[in-house]
């Protein structure tokens, strides 16, 4: 019994003692996410597919580790205007990100079309990498990707654009 105690102690005190514990802030809530709910990431990569860019794509751009941008870009994510959004826009996009939240060794990758501020998670998959990207590499992208299951957000996703 006593050892029981100290085990539940250590255990209540290792995870209270978490610096990415966060109760207001989760990671996206959708059936294909693998991270736990109620932890925020300890960084953000966000990459780019740019069309008519002579490198391979998608293209690591920044690494958000700031806290403070971290919960602002989760809020605006976990926080959607509409969900199970039917992408039927057949517009061409210049620019898609991915949204890569790190979680320790497990990751969560999103695809976000800044131009109507659509963000979907996907499996992210070795046939998402081009060596470069035009409109063929993007209409293979978004066929992919699927038109289904998008997350319509209320707010720009850290001002990207």
């Amino acid at each position: 019994m006593r050892v029981l105690s100290i085990i539940i102690i250590i255990i209540l005190l290792v995870t209270g003692c978490n610096p990415h514990s966060n109760s207001n802030v989760s990671a996206p809530s959708t059936s294909n996410h693998n991270s736990s709910n109620n932890v925020f990431p300890s960084s953000i990569e966000i990459s780019i597919y740019r069309k008519d860019y002579p490198k391979a794509q998608p293209e690591l751009v920044t690494v958000i580790s700031e806290a403070d941008k971290i919960i602002e870009a989760m809020e605006t994510i976990n926080n959607p205007i509409t969900t199970n959004f039917e992408n039927k826009d057949q517009k061409s996009y210049n620019r898609i990100f991915v949204i890569n939240l790190i979680y320790g060794k497990e990751q969560t990758h999103l695809m976000y079309l800044p131009y109507n501020d659509l963000i979907k998670v996907i499996k992210w998959n070795e046939q998402y990498n081009f060596d470069t990207y035009s409109d063929k590499e993007e209409k293979q992208l978004l066929n992919m990707i699927e038109n289904n299951g998008w997350n319509k957000l209320g707010n720009k996703l850290l001002k990207l654009s």
